[in-house]
């Protein structure tokens, strides 16, 4: 155990995500395209309020430059509405996808265990089963909906403040 490297660790780490996103993903991708753009936009927003500031902040200390500031507080307005609608849609459609997957694991799961001998029931205490059932489909969908979550509005976000 202690002669496994960080980099062994790390490759089955991928390997596990590309099995989950084989396994359950690749029937979603069509959901998980839309919520990636959903979440681009998003990122977006953020990025465009942030740049939004900078002529905000300079506005409010001369008169001159109110009326800009008017018009500049339709455009935040309609920026939050759109990020808003863009939270939800994305919300929406990861939730959905969530659920169909999880359906999908607890059904395999379940499967798995009515396939099993009296001998392994016996050794085990039911909890374990409830547990296998819960925990390993939501850990199936909180695996992919946080790659895609990362990798779509974080990394851009950090991407579009950076620039």
């Amino acid at each position: 155990m202690l002669d496994r490297t960080q980099t062994d660790e790390q490759m089955g780490a991928f390997r596990l995500l590309r099995r989950l996103q084989r396994d359950f993903g690749r029937d979603h991708v069509r959901g998980y395209v839309l919520s990636a753009l959903l979440l681009a936009l998003i990122s977006l927003s953020n990025t465009g309020v942030a740049a939004m500031l900078k002529p905000v902040l300079n506005g409010m200390v001369s008169a001159e430059k109110f009326g800009q500031m008017r018009t500049m507080a339709f455009e935040v307005v309609a920026l939050f509405v759109l990020r808003g609608a863009a939270t939800f849609g994305s919300t929406l459609t990861l939730s959905r996808i969530g659920n169909r997957i999880v359906a999908t694991a607890q059904r395999r799961v379940f499967d798995r265990l009515l396939n099993q001998n009296l001998i392994f029931y016996q050794d085990r205490h039911s909890s374990e089963f409830v547990a296998r059932l819960v925990l390993a489909a939501n850990g199936v969908r909180d695996s992919l909906q946080l790659v895609v979550q990362s990798g779509a509005r974080d990394l851009l976000t950090i991407i579009g403040l950076g620039a």
